[in-house]
Parts: structure tokens; sequence; C-alpha cells
């Protein structure tokens, strides 16, 4: 259940980091609001990744639990379940009874941690390439109003220059 949950916070957390991201596109607001708007994003995305993580560890160390339970092991045999993961239940399928389906269920919430993280990265990246735009976009004004002021200024020079 909490599962399912943590499945609907995520994607109003991503439906909030889309809306921000795209409020931040607004020209008419400044390059200081703008940036505010995609870092609120990314601490949205950081908040929502902490909590998703966790959940998934919990999971990922709930299924650890079932699949060592009542199998009688070492504890290096423990520890090496630890370290090394799916592997390493494979490798002890035989010896320690571990079923196919206690596997399976300790493989797919690994791969949930890893998804995890895969878009996680992905909305950061959302993110970082948004504050990159607009730091682009500032850099490029501000180089285009020093021109036209150097421009100006000779302008003023060559005027001033005429009248002598």
């Amino acid at each position: 259940d909490q599962l399912k949950i943590n499945e609907i916070r995520n994607k109003e957390a991503e439906a909030q980091i889309n809306k921000l991201l795209v409020q931040s596109k607004n020209r008419s607001l400044s390059e200081k609001e703008r940036t505010a708007l995609i870092n609120e994003a990314m601490a949205v995305e950081q908040k929502a990744f902490e909590q998703t993580k966790k959940n998934a560890d919990e999971e990922y160390d709930i299924s650890m639990r079932r699949l060592i339970n009542g199998k009688n092991l070492t504890k290096e045999q423990i520890a090496d379940l630890k370290e090394r993961g799916i592997a390493a239940a494979f490798d002890l399928q035989n010896i320690a009874k571990i079923s196919d389906e206690e596997i399976d269920r300790l493989k797919n919430a690994y791969l949930a941690k890893i998804d995890i993280q895969n878009k996680s990265t992905q909305m950061v990246e959302k993110s970082q390439n948004r504050l990159d735009q607009l730091a682009d976009k500032q850099k490029a004004d501000e180089e285009k109003r020093q021109a036209d002021a150097a421009a100006s200024r000779q302008k003023n020079i060559d005027k001033q220059l005429i009248t002598l």
C-alpha cells in the first residue's frame, strides 16, 4: 500500500516539477524569478527522490530479510548476500533452497531502486538544462548590453571628433 501511495506522490511531484519548469520559461518574469522557479523544481525533486529512495530501500531490505529468514545461512553467506545481492542469491539458490520467486522479488526491488535513481537523474538534468539556458541567455544579454554601450560610446566620440 505504501508503494502505491508513494507512486501517486511521485506523479504529483513530477507534475509540480514540470509545471514549475514551464513557468520558468515565462519571458515576462525576471531572470531571478525564473531561476527561483527552477530551484524550487529541483527542491521538489530532491524531496520526492529522498522519500522514494527510502521506500525502495525498505522494500529491498524486506525482500532480503524474507530471502534470508528460515534458510539457516551462515554469517558469511548472509554478509555475501547483503554485499553481492542477487548474484549471491543465485549462488546460494540450490544450497539454501532459495526459490525463483524470492530471487525475483529481490531482483525487482533492486531494479526499482535503480529506476528511481535514473528518474531522479533525468529530472535533475532537465532542471539543470533550464538553468544553463537561463545562464547562457543572461550572459548573451550582458554581452549585447556591453557591446551596445561600447558602440554608443564610440558613436559619441566620433561625434565629438567631427565637431572639432
